[in-house]
């Protein structure tokens, strides 16, 4: 059986379990106009090894390969509404103010075309007004701590017109265990394919990626979150061959593909910057220190004039830490 052939046998398969359901059927369907089933983490790091915090890898690994890590993300204010107020600017509601996830993350390649992959995210800490700050200003705070929707999926190599071009397709399925009332989840199971293209030359790394992620509809006031298209691209550069200490520049979009009141764009993007090192003569062991900003690519009518912000996911600041430990 070609690598082809089982990919679309596989993501034939997941795409049954992860087609959404009615939005009858769905428990995060909100009283109000507010649905805590909104997964405030928008960033998704990589099961596997990758020069990119957030960009997969896209040659495939040698057979046998494991790959153990674990990272920390710091999001700042990356789930806030903009009101109506007496300020002519609105008033911002901090629904989720500050956000920190941890993901473990596992990856196998039992054969040189083939690896599979699991992400466990959970959040140690958070800090929100909550769903409630929109009726009143008292609410319950957003709890401190959540479990958040986990990640597995499969890799596969794929045949290049270029020898210098390394191509793999990606094919993810986002189960919504999460907890449904922290905006630590999705509505619905989330299907995530894929293409993932890199290129290196000397000691420079190009890579993008270009993928959906398919799910249910919900509610953040006027805006409607689900379905995205998700693209990426980066650049890496070897700066110290001896230590092996390389930097990265990558930059996400994450455009929604549902149709927004009043004309409006919902496009969460921002840009990372950072730095990777292999500190072990064996190259097992991988530290990564990476942060950027949200890119105001999202835009909307106030007063007859657009304006341009970050959108839902994209964080005014972000920080990442991880360590991965590579078995070959």
């Amino acid at each position: 059986m070609t690598a082809l052939h089982l990919a679309s046998r596989v993501g034939g398969l997941i795409l049954l379990i992860a087609l959404p359901r009615t939005a009858s059927s769905s428990p995060c369907d909100p009283a109000g106009s507010i649905s805590t089933c909104v997964d405030a983490e928008g960033l998704q790091l990589p099961g596997g090894d990758s020069s990119f915090v957030g960009l997969p890898e896209a040659r495939a690994p040698r057979s046998g390969r494991v790959v153990v890590g674990v990272a920390t993300t710091y999001a700042y204010r990356p789930l806030v509404l903009n009101v109506a107020s007496p300020d002519p600017e609105g008033r911002d509601i901090e629904l989720v103010k500050d956000l920190a996830t941890t993901s473990l993350a596992w990856s196998y390649a039992p054969r040189d075309w083939l690896e599979a992959l699991l992400v466990l995210p959970f959040t140690p800490y958070q800090r929100g007004s909550g769903p409630n700050a929109l009726a009143s200003q008292t609410g319950t705070a957003l709890p401190r701590t959540a479990v958040r929707d986990p990640r597995l999926g499969a890799a596969f190599a794929l045949p290049s017109p270029l020898p210098e071009l390394d191509a793999r397709a990606l094919v993810e399925l986002a189960l919504p265990l999460g907890d449904p009332d922290r905006f630590a989840r999705s509505p619905s199971a989330t299907f995530s394919p894929g293409l993932a293209l890199g290129s290196r030359q000397g000691r420079l790394e190009l890579g993008s990626f270009l993928g959906l992620r398919l799910r249910e509809a919900a509610r953040l006031e006027s805006a409607r979150v689900g379905s995205e298209l998700v693209g990426m691209v980066g650049v890496a550069a070897q700066v110290l061959e001896r230590e092996q200490l390389s930097v990265a520049l990558e930059a996400h979009l994450r455009s929604t593909l549902l149709t927004q009141p009043g004309g409006a764009t919902l496009a969460p993007a921002e840009w990372l910057l950072s730095v990777r090192s292999v500190p072990s003569a064996h190259e097992r062991l991988v530290l990564q220190l990476g942060g950027g900003t949200a890119l105001p690519l999202s835009s909307g009518e106030r007063d007859g004039e657009t304006t341009h912000f970050a959108g839902a996911t994209a964080p005014a600041l972000r920080g990442v830490l991880g360590v991965r430990y590579v078995a070959d």
